[in-house]
């Protein structure tokens, strides 16, 4: 396998690129992750000294206004002050990783790591929504990225889900019927890795078929590793590209998201977004300072990614970062590919 190097043999095509919504200096949140919604809204988590969760109401591209409108969904468990992976669970119910985040360890306090299960039939008319569930998740000490298994790719394990434990290096299965928990993989991969200066490891993951496909923060990997139906590792993991170590968030991958028609994974690191080419084996720039015709938008620090309504575009959110002396939101931006 060949292993690739953020410079090396990066292709800049010309995806474009528009900012759909910006947290206000007033309420100047962190965006963690999305999942897109039946009704083609997106349900966000976030960092923020509340415990509510939101969803943006998008409006299509050929409607005025094609800002994002912020919507208050419901309160999870007091001091939840983290908000992370989302995955559905079906029957319009969702499960979000959570936790009260310690941000002088960058990690959890003990004992706060939780799975909330919500239930949100409509973002547009919220009345409805509940929370259902809250299992503690007691050897948790920084959940990140959460994903169901896909049914598409044969899987049956309905109300199971798997959890990235960052800190520890692991990726954790959830059975949110039974409230049991045991550890699908801890593979070296998957570890921060000694002497990291960005002390996160294993962050986005994603089932693509017989798959499971990561990125490890600290580290710079991108990898994958074969499952069982069940989600066990099968084999080693393997890196697909390695972009070398992060020295902290600023150069640390964060989030994945794999085309289930070409099997191509768009990664986001910062303020870049990159694809990997499954059939090439490349690596392609999409959207960062470099590229062009992206209207001015500069990602302020890239978190997550998904597609769109459309199948096509991809959404992708931000943590936002200090400009000009002042703290700037997160941001949700459409990429036309």
């Amino acid at each position: 396998m060949k292993f690739l190097s953020p410079l090396t043999d990066i292709i800049h095509p010309p995806f474009k690129a528009k900012q759909i919504y910006e947290f206000p200096l007033s309420n100047p949140l962190w965006i963690e992750n999305q999942h897109l919604l039946p009704d083609g809204n997106l349900l966000i988590s976030t960092f923020s000294p509340t415990s509510t969760v939101y969803a943006l109401l998008l409006n299509p591209e050929d409607q005025t206004p094609s800002q994002a409108i912020l919507q208050p969904i419901l309160q999870l468990s007091p001091n939840t002050t983290a908000q992370l992976g989302i995955t559905a669970l079906g029957n319009s119910r969702y499960a979000i990783a959570t936790g009260t985040l310690d941000l002088a360890n960058g990690m959890f306090f003990p004992g706060t790591a939780k799975i909330q299960v919500i239930y949100l039939p409509t973002a547009t008319h919220p009345v409805m929504t509940q929370l259902l569930q809250v299992i503690p998740i007691p050897q948790g000490k920084l959940l990140n990225g959460a994903i169901s298994f896909p049914p598409e790719y044969g899987y049956n394990q309905p109300d199971v889900i798997l959890v990235a434990e960052s800190v520890l290096g692991q990726i954790l299965r959830v059975n949110l019927a039974t409230g049991a928990i045991d550890i699908i993989s801890s593979d070296d991969l998957l570890c921060p890795g000694p002497g990291q200066d960005f002390p996160i490891g294993v962050n986005g993951i994603k089932i693509f078929k017989e798959h499971l496909y990561f990125t490890n923060s600290g580290r710079g990997i991108f990898g994958r590793f074969e499952i069982d139906s069940r989600g066990n590792q099968l084999g080693k993991a393997e890196i697909l590209v390695d972009f070398g170590k992060a020295t902290g968030f600023d150069d640390a991958l964060d989030d994945l998201v794999i085309d289930p028609g070409s099997g191509d994974a768009y990664i986001t690191r910062n303020d870049e977004l990159f694809v990997y080419r499954a059939a090439s084996k490349q690596v392609e720039l999409v959207l960062g300072p470099e590229t062009t015709n992206n209207s001015g938008v500069v990602l302020k620090g890239a978190t997550s990614v998904g597609f769109g309504k459309n199948g096509k575009d991809l959404l992708v959110t931000t943590a936002g970062r200090t400009d000009g002396g002042s703290f700037v939101g997160g941001q949700v931006v459409r990429v036309h590919t």
